[in-house]
């Protein structure tokens, strides 16, 4: 989790307007400090909301890199939602602040993977800049590239009107998961590959 971004994460949270959820937070900071202060405000959560849980997973710094830390702490969330019986995993990161209804608004597309629209920074060689974490296929006129498509971002015009739609990638940064695909897919990455356990898990879906 990112120091810089807690606060506002926090006030996100208790904003959520579904009555009916529990909070976990995965930290894998070297120190337990970061942990801590977590288990602070987390004991202030459930004094204010009554038989809800808010816990915090201190899993540490089990590797020098950082998709082995990301993909170890999702699956550990993972295996809670799947042994305690929970319906889904609202996968949230910490600098996303949704809208306090999400969750049902996600809900109400009955789907088993859903996603929110965010935006990422992309950096490239010669600059930075914010592109929405979802992607679609485009065509292109490489002949090397299978079925001439590549993936790239959606555009601001591919969100409107306001609907659910179907993408080729995103981020998991705000996507509820139902336990049925939980069930069947765990979180990985691999090596020879630049791309982060997000991409890889929508390939599992496929």
């Amino acid at each position: 989790m990112k120091a810089d971004s807690l606060d506002e994460f926090l006030r996100g949270i208790s904003k959520l307007s579904y009555p009916n959820f529990d909070v976990i937070i995965e930290d894998n900071s070297s120190s337990p400090s970061y942990a801590n202060r977590l288990k602070d405000y987390a004991a202030d959560w459930e004094k204010k909301h009554p038989g809800r849980s808010f816990r915090v997973v201190h899993s540490g710094y089990i590797s020098e890199y950082a998709r082995d830390r990301v993909v170890n702490g999702r699956n550990i969330i993972r295996s809670i939602v799947l042994n305690e019986n929970y319906d889904y995993f609202f996968s949230l990161e910490q600098d996303v602040v949704p809208p306090n209804n999400i969750i049902e608004e996600l809900l109400e597309s009955k789907k088993d993977v859903v996603s929110g629209v965010y935006f990422t920074k992309k950096f490239t060689p010669m600059d930075k800049k914010y592109v929405f974490m979802a992607g679609i296929a485009a065509e292109t006129t490489n002949p090397v590239s299978e079925k001439n498509l590549i993936l790239q971002p959606i555009g601001i015009d591919f969100l409107f009107p306001t609907r659910v739609a179907e993408v080729m990638y995103c981020g998991l940064g705000c996507v509820l998961i139902s336990r049925r695909v939980l069930e069947k897919i765990t979180f990985r990455y691999e090596k020879l590959h630049k791309a982060w356990d997000d991409i890889f898990f929508l390939y599992g879906l496929t």
